[in-house]
């Protein structure tokens, strides 16, 4: 039952390691696990007409994710004090959207924010005039329209937007508080509703892909509607 060793040899722990080299197997699927969903950034805003085939009675949306695994979202929309909901709008494609990082005043400069969904550009005067980079800055519900030129970023996604352009489109140039709305408008979507709901609350549930709507909490928004002139006659 006893062994007796009488003799041994020190080696290499080279001997043990293995030299052979791995080979990805050009079968392997890539994943398809989806990334956290995360909140849906949302915005509502009363404005001007923006384009051409915003020809009906409507507000202007934004939406967009922040984190990697958001791909869209859909609009619910109550007209009747948050008691029912339907869907009113399907969006894909995020609009560049965020908050301010600082605090500016009427005519101040620079207008500092953090962006979700996409970069922003700096844009020539004739560019701007064309309607290159009009965005809005939301307080207290109200939404002033802006533009802007020139952009410094850093780091990503935050920028200092200066070359400034205030009041556009009929709204006033104000002062902004820091973590208030900003909107790239070119990247907004419209979401007619009818002149009939004019002056009344309405409550609106952003969904994201993947999320149930009885879990997103309503934001109420006042609809100011559209005021016509006919004929150059009274509204």
């Amino acid at each position: 039952g006893v062994i007796e060793v009488e003799e041994a040899i020190k080696t290499r722990s080279s001997i043990y390691e293995s030299t052979a080299v791995g080979v990805l197997n050009p079968n392997t699927p890539a994943t398809t696990t989806p990334g956290f969903i995360g909140p849906t950034l949302f915005a509502a805003m009363n404005l001007p007409q923006l384009r051409t085939q915003d020809n009906v009675p409507g507000i202007y949306i934004g939406a967009t994710g922040m984190l990697d695994g958001w791909s869209g979202c859909q609009i619910y929309v109550s007209y009747d004090g948050g008691t029912s909901y339907s869907v009113a709008l399907t969006i894909t494609e995020p609009t560049i959207m965020g908050t301010l990082t600082a605090s500016i005043t009427n005519s101040g400069t620079p207008l500092s924010v953090h962006v979700f969904g996409g970069d922003l550009l700096a844009a020539t005067t004739a560019q701007v005039t064309a309607g290159a980079n009009y965005s809005a800055v939301i307080s207290s519900g109200t939404a002033e329209v802006l533009a802007y030129e020139a952009i410094a970023e850093s780091p990503a996604n935050y920028y200092d937007l200066t070359t400034l352009s205030r009041g556009l489109l009929g709204t006033t140039a104000a002062s902004h508080a820091s973590a208030d709305q900003f909107v790239d408008l070119n990247t907004a979507h419209f979401l007619p509703i009818s002149q009939d709901y004019a002056g009344d609350t309405l409550y609106f549930k952003a969904v994201a892909f993947g999320l149930s709507a009885d879990d997103i909490t309503p934001v109420s928004f006042v609809y100011e509607g559209v005021t016509y002139v006919i004929d150059g006659g009274g509204p």
